[in-house]
């Protein structure tokens, strides 16, 4: 009988090890398998902590641009290993510059996902301002990070928290851009919805009503 039990607890833990296989054979189940190791990531203080042994080592590097005569610093996260990557442009908001602990905690899960991530300091935000400017600087560093060699020029967008969420909303919305980003992940957007559905409402100097990019309002 004991026998049995162990080649039954056998047959059951064979069987779970290869639906596992099979789960994660598929797009959706590979999605929820990097979306388990990511976002323990980012939350402050989780009491979860994962290990990915598939997790990458990375490369930072200090990286400048200019975006209407003003010099942007900013850091690019980068999966240390060959080849071309998604990209995105990551801000969490009002005064979170990019040495920020919160900043750079998104900004090391985002890359070891492989997704190369540009952190800006955007001047107006870092004084606690949200100006006409401040969109600018969001396209500017989006139009640079087109041109790094590291990335895939078709799977570029924005990931984006609080106030930057609704100015990345705003700014990939912009004709300069609209037609190359591939996606704006925005979380907490400080925006509000209008009666169209499919419309938001920002409170810049024309009050423009700009489609929705990310339906997860």
């Amino acid at each position: 009988m004991k026998i049995f039990k162990r080649h039954k607890l056998k047959i059951i833990f064979l069987i779970l090890a290869v639906l596992i296989l099979a789960v994660l054979n598929t797009k959706w189940g590979r999605a929820f398998l990097k979306t388990t190791t990511f976002l323990p990531g980012i939350v402050p203080n989780s009491p979860i902590e994962t290990v990915n042994p598939f997790a990458t080592k990375l490369v930072i590097k200090e990286v400048e641009f200019t975006s209407g005569g003003r010099t942007i610093n900013a850091d690019l996260w980068l999966p240390k290993k060959s080849g071309k990557f998604p990209a995105a442009v990551l801000h969490l908001g009002v005064d979170i510059d990019r040495k920020d602990q919160r900043a750079q905690r998104v900004a090391n899960a985002s890359a070891r996902s492989g997704v190369a991530t540009l952190v800006p300091n955007v001047p107006s935000l870092s004084q606690r301002r949200v100006l006409l400017e401040t969109k600018e600087d969001m396209i500017a560093a989006f139009e640079y990070l087109k041109t790094r060699p590291e990335v895939i020029p078709e799977k570029l967008g924005f990931i984006a928290f609080c106030a930057s969420g609704g100015l990345a909303l705003v700014a990939a919305e912009d004709a300069q851009v609209n037609e190359k980003v591939a996606f704006c992940h925005h979380y907490f957007a400080l925006i509000s919805q209008t009666t169209k559905p499919h419309a938001i409402k920002m409170a810049t100097a024309e009050e423009s009503k700009l489609k929705i990019i990310s339906e997860d309002l």
